[in-house]
């Protein structure tokens, strides 16, 4: 969709495709955009239509996310970091702490313009500095623990 950025990285792949193979997965809310897309990306762009994101994962080698709207947390950012995928989106809301905990996400305001630039060689794709969980099981002990933290500091102030 236009909100998550397709418009810029269809053009990302326009200016790119004779460096990069790109390939795009989902689907098209409406024929007009479908057609639109068929005109002007189906010779750049391979569109593999709605699949597993852990299908795409296998394929590709970045996956660019170049997202206009305030993304509170980014979900899909997070599982192409943690399967060594170069990430490269857009300073949006939750996603700018994201960068913070994984070295392979990459922020641009511009990624028409910084895509030509970024330098896959010498980057990082590798996620396993980060030590933080997403697992709602973890998340959710974490929680626990807290909880009795502070009811037992809490009695032991009475």
């Amino acid at each position: 969709s236009e909100e998550k950025g397709f418009d810029i990285f269809c053009d990302i792949a326009s200016a790119n495709s004779h460096r990069y193979k790109f390939l795009a997965a989902g689907g098209f809310t409406n024929s007009n955009d479908k057609e639109k897309f068929d005109e002007s990306y189906s010779d750049v762009i391979r569109l593999l239509g709605i699949v597993e994101l852990e299908d795409f994962l296998k394929q590709v080698d970045a996956v660019i996310l170049p997202v206009k709207w305030n993304e509170p947390f980014g979900r899909v950012i997070v599982e192409c970091a943690k399967a060594n995928k170069f990430v490269l989106t857009s300073p949006k809301g939750g996603i700018t702490e994201l960068n913070e905990f994984f070295p392979n996400v990459y922020l641009s305001n511009d990624w028409r313009k910084d895509f030509k630039q970024f330098d896959f060689a010498n980057a990082i794709s590798e996620s396993s500095s980060c030590q933080i969980s997403f697992e709602a099981k973890e998340i959710a002990s974490q929680y626990r623990e807290f909880y009795i933290k502070v009811l037992s500091s809490e009695v032991s102030n009475l």
